[in-house]
């Protein structure tokens, strides 16, 4: 008998769990959303109101779209989920080598290091928030044939570590916690570009720790992340889902993605004297 078991958070931080069991998948709602609406899933999943049922919903069609969870786990990708999240960010900046890593989280894997642009987007352009997940080995496999250092639990700070350890000089890292942050920020300093996302319920101490410690800024559905960052950003990307550039390294990842799309969204600029 062979199985795995996963947590997400996503439309509105509803925790989901996932288990696989002998080719077999089950998905529980445990728990209710933080909010009732995301712009997002209405636009691309047509998702009127965020329900526990509209959560087991959304993460079974990833299941079957991309094999979410599952030994058939899609690893690479170029489509572009949203326009400036943080996944198509970060793969825009592998590309053109303004970052020579990025330190990730998936399904199936943990924490994974990766300067493959189609593997950041391919692993995270379609999840949010993985709480939770057990390293499923033919995923991890594939990654490593792939060239990628796979954790197989998630730790960011320790993905880092590793990145540049070999031989890297600045790398990007994902983060979905203003401590996890805070600590990275401190011990590696500025070779790292920290993007916080998965913002949706951080409470007021937290999202003022984000601006702090962090390079972009996701602000999903925090009215204290929006708050925490008021006109405090060199770059703002996008009006309902807002991601915002606080760091010039940061200004600098989001105007890279920015300019493959300029001609058809919304681009805020703050020159800063």
């Amino acid at each position: 008998m062979t199985k795995y078991e996963h947590v997400m958070e996503c439309l509105g931080k509803t925790p989901v769990r996932v288990i696989w069991k002998d080719g077999n998948v089950k998905v529980h709602a445990e728990g209710d959303p933080l909010i009732e609406r995301c712009p997002l899933m209405r636009r691309r999943e047509g998702f009127s109101k965020l329900t526990r049922e509209t959560a087991e919903r959304h993460v079974l069609n990833k299941v079957n779209e991309v094999g979410m969870f599952t030994p058939k786990r899609r690893i690479r990708s170029c489509r572009r989920y949203t326009p400036f999240g943080v996944s198509e960010t970060l793969m825009t900046c592998l590309q053109h080598r303004l970052i020579d890593a990025a330190v990730i989280v998936s399904d199936c894997a943990g924490t994974v290091v990766t300067d493959k642009p189609t593997i950041v987007q391919g692993l995270c352009g379609e999840i949010s928030g993985i709480r939770d997940t057990d390293p499923i080995p033919e995923v991890v496999d594939r990654l490593e044939e792939s060239g990628c250092l796979v954790l197989g639990k998630i730790d960011q700070r320790e993905g880092v570590e590793i990145a540049l350890e070999g031989r890297r000089r600045f790398v990007a890292v994902t983060v979905a916690d203003a401590g996890e942050a805070e600590t990275i920020r401190e011990e590696f300093g500025d070779d790292v570009l920290i993007a916080a996302v998965h913002t949706t319920g951080t409470d007021e101490e937290d999202a003022e720790r984000l601006v702090q410690y962090c390079d972009i800024i996701t602000g999903c559905a925090s009215k204290t992340v929006r708050r925490a960052v008021g006109r405090r950003y060199i770059l703002k990307a996008g009006s309902q889902i807002p991601v915002y550039g606080i760091t010039p390294a940061g200004a600098e990842a989001l105007w890279l993605n920015v300019r493959e799309l300029l001609g058809d969204l919304k681009l805020e600029v703050r020159h800063l004297g």
